[in-house]
């Protein structure tokens, strides 16, 4: 309960605050600061009608699943004031620690279209079969590349950890 209380409260100061201070009494927007797109989403259109549907003017997107990471720099050169490319950080070469991952990572960080990574995972519990757990130290090299150009860059740095999952609350 006393977590709940706390969220609301910080939401509805978040809300109140934002409304209060928009430039010229504009109407309130949102920015997605982390969303991803599968190959099962059709595309960029169903993107753009859900952001207008919820007053989102950008989001922040990454590909997951079996969706090109390309798409995302394309959906960006078409809308770039509503795409904004994260590099893409899961999948399973992340969670092998492999060669590919570390080649991807190479491969989109020098398009120089990428404003930083996608959310980067430290603990993330096993979802049923299709998202397996993965338990990854902030030191781990898997971490520290992307830190260090997010650093240099300016970026912003999303890390994903499910503290409620590492003591058994799912």
């Amino acid at each position: 309960m006393k977590k709940l209380l706390i969220s609301l409260f910080v939401i509805s100061s978040l809300f109140y605050g934002n409304y209060i201070y928009a430039e010229d009494n504009q109407e309130l927007y949102f920015i997605d600061a982390h969303s991803q797109i599968d190959h099962q989403v059709s595309g960029i259109n169903l993107v753009l009608e859900r952001m207008a549907d919820n007053n989102v003017k950008t989001t922040l997107l990454a590909t997951r699943g079996k969706r090109n990471w390309r798409d995302i720099l394309e959906w960006n050169s078409t809308h770039p004031d509503k795409i904004i490319p994260l590099i893409r950080t899961k999948g399973k070469h992340y969670q092998n620690n492999s060669r590919k991952y570390y080649k991807s990572i190479k491969s989109q960080i020098e398009t120089g279209k990428f404003h930083g990574p996608a959310e980067i995972l430290i603990y993330h519990a096993q979802k049923g079969h299709k998202a397996p757990e993965v338990a990854v130290d902030l030191t781990d090299k898997r971490v520290s590349i992307l830190l260090d150009v997010a650093l240099v860059n300016g970026w912003p740095f999303i890390i994903h950890i499910e503290f409620a999952s590492l003591y058994g609350d799912k």
